[in-house]
């Protein structure tokens, strides 16, 4: 696995989490205070955004890891 594939694994799921919190946050204030517009904002659309790229990558990193995680266990029973 290359250094950017691993970097990738290794701080989406961290950016994830945070942006997944920060549009909670938006959520919460929106319910209580509509008038406001929290979900209707540049900045709620750009943190949602960016929520659903991470949690893009690391679905694909996930992925990635798993298939070279089962590819090596197979190639140590056939040995």
């Amino acid at each position: 696995m290359n250094r950017f594939m691993f970097n990738v694994v290794r701080y989406c799921p961290h950016l994830t989490l945070a942006f997944a919190a920060a549009t909670l946050v938006l959520v919460i204030l929106n319910y209580f205070n509509p008038l406001l517009g929290f979900l209707s904002t540049t900045y709620s659309k750009v943190i949602l955004i960016l929520f659903c790229i991470c949690a893009l990558f690391s679905s694909l990193g996930a992925i990635v890891l798993y298939r070279d995680i089962m590819g090596r266990s197979r190639k140590n029973k056939t040995r």
